[in-house]
């Protein structure tokens, strides 16, 4: 059972199975596809219905609420080196087929905007087809960790199955992940990909040489030999100047 669903207690009395949530509303991911099917051959499906599609759509590969809008389009610009991160950023985006493995490191102090550019690439690589996951790096080492004892969980299958996709997005490696057993659960996944050809994109607020000692030189060492881009988000914190909406 996915622990980071598991808690979820409203279901869809139709479908009885857990809705995903947005806002204050909640879907059922089965009665949207049911009207999607059930609609007219030659009508075409209302805004509302994309728009409540398309978020569930989000919600399942892990985007953040708070995330759920993010785009490329809705980055505010301020300074040059800003501008040099986003064209990166697009640039790796429309051309990932093409570059087949490379990871990506983006680090910063908070609220610089890491997480927003990387839901606005997950979003995008999503709508072309690219199976991408979203996680943060405590929830991924929560996933093991609290399944300690459920005869239903299997790790090798779990560590699988988050290695399969074809992009896996980790969020705040570094900030709560480093107790023991969260910290190796991260570091499995994160080398099973590596294995695999598998890119990641590692978000921190560390320091470059601060992550490195962090990630381990085993786990560096094996980034950076399929290539690694490093981009540094350098200026200032966007709450408190509400530049990145």
């Amino acid at each position: 059972m996915n622990t980071l669903i598991k808690t979820l207690d409203t279901y869809c009395d139709i479908h009885h199975i857990p809705m995903s949530k947005f806002g204050p509303i909640h879907y059922c991911k089965e009665c949207i596809q049911k009207e999607n099917n059930e609609r007219p051959k030659y009508s075409l499906p209302s805004e509302d219905f994309l728009r409540r599609r398309k978020h569930v759509e989000f919600m399942d590969i892990g985007i953040p609420k708070r995330h759920i809008n993010a785009s490329f389009d809705n980055y505010n610009l301020t300074y040059r080196s800003q501008k040099e991160v986003l064209n990166t950023m697009v640039d790796l985006t429309d051309n990932f087929k093409e570059r087949n493995y490379q990871n990506l490191v983006l680090i910063g102090k908070e609220g610089t905007g890491k997480t927003h550019l990387a839901c606005a690439m997950a979003k995008k690589l999503n709508e072309a087809g690219i199976s991408v996951k979203f996680m943060k790096s405590f929830d991924l080492g929560c996933l093991f960790v609290e399944n300690w004892g459920n005869e239903e969980f299997f790790e090798t299958e779990e560590i699988e199955k988050i290695s399969s996709y074809d992009l896996l997005i980790v969020d705040e490696y570094g900030l709560y992940d480093q107790k023991e057993h969260h910290k190796d659960y991260v570091d499995k996944v994160l080398l099973k990909r590596y294995d695999l050809n598998k890119p990641t994109i590692i978000i921190s607020n560390l320091k470059e040489d601060e992550l490195i000692d962090t990630l381990g030189f085993r786990l560096w060492s094996r980034l950076n030999e399929d290539r690694v881009t490093v981009l540094e988000f350098k200026w200032d914190d966007y709450r408190r100047t509400n530049k990145f909406g």
